[in-house]
């Protein structure tokens, strides 16, 4: 051999035996979602998870994100997941309903107070969860926030039960939402998420239930003209992957995966609620007008959605989830006013 091709023979030698994936295996992870890239949640999980995933699996686990919804909505990043083409989903509440039925016990009509109660009952109720998920075929990497979703309108303020009686809302949430709107004597109108923004542009709708950070990404601001921020229900957002997948890396990755799991959820829920309020206020501030129940209005509010919480139990979730969730709920108000 000739000492050019000799050099050059040691140089790739060399070159491979110091490279970090010399002869190390490789996983890659493709997700889908709604998310817009660099945008909410999806912008927090990218700048704090993905970091973190790439120095705990010493860059040997590759995540592909399709954003904005070019692999279809939830539903159908769902139905890719179930067939093999995706291992990994971000999902909003609607899709987190779809996976886990059971999530649709967190975001019955007025439940939560505040964020500290959600809190709780993650961190209280998470075994729970994460067994459902995987008797489902997934694991639950984390559990983020839609938002405590507002009551939008474009026609009249939303403040009293008699307010909602026979006004068009649009819903794609799915079928606990149905039900909230038919219980307030609205009347619902499904579509998909993907049409969501338009038919409110056209002005086919006079109301919907919706996070503030979705009038603002897309920006409906001008078609929108009341808000009531009186949190008719807390929506969850979530990152899954398969079992299948989960399950495809190291014990050693998934143990430090887990060790880091709690810290990096709070850090991004933390970003995500921010993000929130500043959307609400930034809609305030644009001009759109604040609702505000009274005390009386915001019990007979209560009062008239109350009963789905039983009656969704059965078909969505079981009565024995949503017993343990109240038991916790109240467990955690009476320690709070000690």
């Amino acid at each position: 051999m000739s000492a050019p091709r000799a050099l050059v023979a040691l140089l790739l030698f060399l070159t491979a035996l110091c490279s970090p994936a010399a002869g190390a295996e490789t996983w890659l992870w493709k997700v889908g979602t709604m998310a817009i890239e660099d945008i909410g949640w999806a912008r927090h999980v990218k700048k704090l998870a993905f970091p973190a995933v790439d120095e705990i699996t010493d860059g040997n686990l590759h995540i592909k994100v399709f954003y904005g919804g070019v692999l279809g909505d939830d539903e159908e990043v769902i139905a890719k997941m179930a067939s093999g083409m995706l291992q990994g989903a971000g999902l909003a509440g609607l899709g987190a309903g779809i996976l886990c039925p059971e999530m649709n016990v967190v975001q019955l009509p007025f439940l939560f107070e505040n964020y500290e109660e959600v809190d709780h009952i993650k961190a209280a109720m998470k075994d729970d969860f994460d067994l459902v998920m995987e008797k489902n075929g997934y694991f639950l990497l984390i559990w983020m926030d839609q938002d405590f979703d507002q009551v939008l309108s474009s026609d009249r303020p939303m403040a009293r039960v008699e307010d909602f009686s026979g006004v068009p809302f649009i819903t794609w949430q799915g079928e606990l939402e149905k039900a909230l709107l038919q219980r307030l004597g609205a009347e619902p109108i499904s579509v998909r998420v993907t049409e969501v923004s338009s038919w409110v542009r056209q002005g086919n709708t006079d109301a919907a239930i919706g996070p503030a950070i979705w009038v603002v990404g897309a920006q409906l601001h001008n078609r929108i003209r009341y808000i009531n921020p009186m949190k008719i229900r807390y929506s969850p957002s979530a990152i899954v992957v398969t079992l299948s997948a989960w399950r495809a890396l190291p014990v050693t990755y998934r143990n430090q995966l887990l060790a880091r799991q709690e810290a990096l959820t709070a850090q991004i829920c933390e970003a995500v609620r921010r993000d929130n309020q500043e959307c609400l206020e930034a809609l305030y501030a644009y001009g759109l007008i604040r609702v505000e129940p009274t005390p009386g209005d915001m019990a007979a509010l209560k009062t008239t959605t109350r009963p789905l919480w039983n009656q969704m139990a059965g078909s969505l979730y079981p009565q024995a989830l949503l017993d343990k969730l109240l038991d916790r709920l109240a467990e955690f108000r009476a320690s709070r006013k000690k």
